[in-house]
């Protein structure tokens, strides 16, 4: 499979002396980590970004968009395969208290990036024909010390759509719009980004700087290098819920040095790179990708999501992991 992936990508390298040289002397090893470094080049990305509509992030699959703008409120449906469309745009009710939700009751929507995990008919007449489930609070709320349930995304009361303006918390829409939603929603690839003021437009050279930091995050974390790995990291990481980064550090050392002489499979797929709007007064990047890790007799492969902070134009670390 590697074999095909860097025969396929030759041509992009129009087989120059370089590439050609490292497989005289390095083989197909040399050529795979000379790829890899490629990856972790904004210039590289410069180039493959031409063809995405980057505005509201980059994702490598098919997506579902959901953008909530509290203050507008509006609700805008967008798919994205490369190209980014507007498929509905609808208004909204939304929780009677302003501000972010931080606890039980509080009656306030939250502000973040959340995934839509169920879709629910047969329910209570004042929630509409159905609604559909987010995660919060996700990972992120619960480091952040935010609690509470059951933010849905639903409808309103029949014959008495007209009379409601506010909710306990979750996000309200007509029956009809609703419905009209769920024909063209695929819950599978939705992503539902709440945000208190419009989403701010990503640039291309913000996107470009962050898929490379991303990809090498993944480089020196593939090769070994132990010390560059670690200055991904900000020392206020959040690792597996411990606040704690010399924890971390030491951890990370010992599979490390477990690993030296085993060669990694590393392989990221499906990424989603969105801004993650907040209360915080942080710039702040949410990243997801399915991780495909071999070393030694250890697989993994699954979902990953991380929180990376960006502290000043194009330098990032990754806070959340």
């Amino acid at each position: 499979m590697t074999r095909t992936i860097l025969f396929l990508l030759l041509p992009l390298f129009l087989f120059s002396k370089d590439i050609v040289e490292v497989y005289r002397l390095h083989g197909m090893n040399g050529l795979e980590k000379m790829l890899d470094l490629e990856l972790s080049s904004p210039a590289y990305w410069q180039k493959a970004l031409q063809n995405h509509d980057i505005r509201y992030g980059f994702f490598d699959t098919p997506t579902d968009l959901l953008l909530c703008t509290k203050s507008k409120r509006e609700l805008a449906l967008y798919t994205i395969n490369g190209h980014l469309q507007l498929k509905q745009k609808t208004p909204i009710i939304i929780g009677q208290a302003a501000g972010d939700k931080i606890r039980e009751g509080d009656m306030r929507t939250p502000i973040g990036v959340y995934h839509i995990v169920a879709r629910k008919t047969n329910l209570e007449k004042k929630y509409g024909p159905l609604a559909f489930v987010t995660d919060y609070p996700n990972r992120f709320d619960r480091i952040w010390g935010k609690n509470g349930h059951g933010i849905w995304l639903h409808g309103l009361p029949p014959g008495k759509e007209g009379e409601k303006n506010a909710t306990k918390g979750c996000i309200a829409v007509d029956n009809q719009t609703l419905l009209h939603l769920d024909r063209q929603l695929s819950l599978d690839r939705a992503l539902l980004v709440i945000s208190e003021t419009p989403l701010q437009e990503v640039s291309e050279e913000t996107m470009r700087h962050l898929l490379a930091f991303i990809y090498h995050w993944r480089y020196t974390w593939k090769y070994n290098l132990f010390n560059e790995y670690l200055e991904n990291y900000s020392p206020r990481l959040v690792f597996q819920s411990v606040h704690d980064f010399n924890y971390f550090s030491k951890y990370k050392e010992r599979v490390f040095e477990k690993n030296r002489n085993r060669k990694k499979t590393l392989r990221f797929s499906d990424l989603k790179v969105v801004p993650y709007p907040n209360s915080l007064g942080k710039k702040l990047w949410y990243v997801s990708f399915h991780e495909y890790y071999k070393s030694g007799g250890y697989i993994f492969s699954g979902t990953k999501k991380i929180l990376v902070e960006e502290k000043r134009p194009n330098h990032f670390k990754i806070i959340v992991e």
